[in-house]
Order: C-alpha cells, then sequence, then structure tokens
C-alpha cells in the first residue's frame, strides 16, 4: 500500500518536469533565456500592432450610430463601388487570361519558354517600384505622358488623365498585369502534373 502510494504521488512531478522540459525545448540555462529575450520583442510588436488595433477597432465600431454615418458618406460609397469594379475585372480577367495563357504555354518549343522567361517578369519585378512608376507615368500633372505630350505638342495633357476612370482603369490593369503571370505559372504546373494520356482524353 506504502509502494503504491509513493508511485502516484511521484507520477504528477514526473508529468510537470515533462511538460516543463517540453516547453522549454530542450533549451538550458543562458539558452532558454537567450530565447525569451528574443522571443519579447516580437510579442510585444504582435501585441502593439494587431491585438491592440483589432480591440481598438472593435470598441469603435460598438456604437451604431457610426454605420449610418459611414454608409451615407459619399466617399464611402464610391469606394464600394471602386471596390466591385476592381473585384469583377481585375480578379476575373486576371484569372481568364492566366488559364488561357496557360494552356498556351504548354505548347513545346524553345520559343515558347523564352516567351514563357519574358512573360514572368513583371511578376519578377517588385509590386512597389512598378505600381509607382505606372502611377508617375499616367500623373497628370507632372506624368511621363502628359510631359511627353507638352513637349511634342506644346499642350497639356488632356482632362482625362485626371479622370477617376483612368485610375480605376490603371489599378485593375496594374493588377492584371502583376499577378496574370503568377497565376499563369500556378496553372501552368497543375497543367503539367496531369499525366498526358488523361491530359489527351480530356
Amino acid at each position: 500500500m506504502t509502494t503504491v502510494s509513493a508511485i502516484e504521488f511521484g507520477r504528477p512531478g514526473a508529468r510537470r518536469q515533462s511538460l516543463w522540459r517540453y516547453w522549454r525545448g530542450g533549451l538550458r540555462g543562458s539558452e532558454f533565456t537567450w530565447a525569451i529575450a528574443f522571443l519579447v520583442p516580437y510579442i510585444g510588436v504582435f501585441l502593439a500592432f494587431v491585438v491592440y488595433p483589432v480591440f481598438y477597432g472593435l470598441r469603435m465600431g460598438s456604437e451604431p450610430s457610426l454605420y449610418t454615418e459611414v454608409f451615407s458618406d459619399p466617399i464611402y460609397q464610391q469606394t464600394v463601388v471602386n471596390t466591385l469594379v476592381f473585384v469583377a475585372f481585375g480578379v476575373n480577367l486576371k484569372l481568364f487570361f492566366a488559364l488561357m495563357l496557360s494552356g498556351f504555354f504548354m505548347r513545346p518549343g524553345w520559343w515558347v519558354k523564352g516567351l514563357l522567361m519574358i512573360f514572368v517578369l513583371p511578376w519578377a519585378v517588385p509590386a512597389l517600384p512598378g505600381f509607382i512608376s505606372i502611377h508617375w507615368m499616367l500623373n497628370g500633372e507632372w506624368g511621363l505622358l502628359n510631359n511627353a505630350l507638352y513637349i511634342l505638342f506644346g499642350v497639356d495633357g488632356p482632362s482625362w488623365l485626371n479622370s477617376r476612370w483612368l485610375a480605376l482603369g490603371s489599378a485593375v490593369f496594374s493588377h492584371v498585369w502583376k499577378w496574370t503571370p503568377f497565376w499563369t505559372v500556378i496553372l501552368l504546373a497543375g497543367r503539367m502534373s496531369i499525366p498526358q494520356e488523361i491530359y489527351d482524353a480530356a
């Protein structure tokens, strides 16, 4: 009776010790201290820039009157329309072109492979410099197109350079230009993984 009680008494301690070793990850002494020291800044950044903004937004959005004010704001309404147009055209055109081009790049030939290498260059270009370059070219005051028209013809850029629809259209075009190569490569990889006999039968 005494032996059994001693074994049962010793089990929780062993379990606690194994859990402690599990959470330490096999680190001992100063290694565990340095691991905690490197982990603390990440936890602080996560709390400051993820947890706090989420709870702050929930606290700000807890007043029902704010939603009435937001929905009646013309800027918000225009933003909703812009988002719907962007998603309807940008996302669907991107995936449609990617599907069609993945079939084209399945064709044999060295020139097709070379063309594919050139085609994926927009995907390889960093997004921010690419979009800044497009914005600079279409800027209605000091952009490349406006300056070219002024130098060549002595006239200022046309009024449509400052149009809302040009800005939205350029955003859709930039999205399609940037991400169609990415999805083309994804779909091309999927097509190439299909066995040839199944692909021919389909």
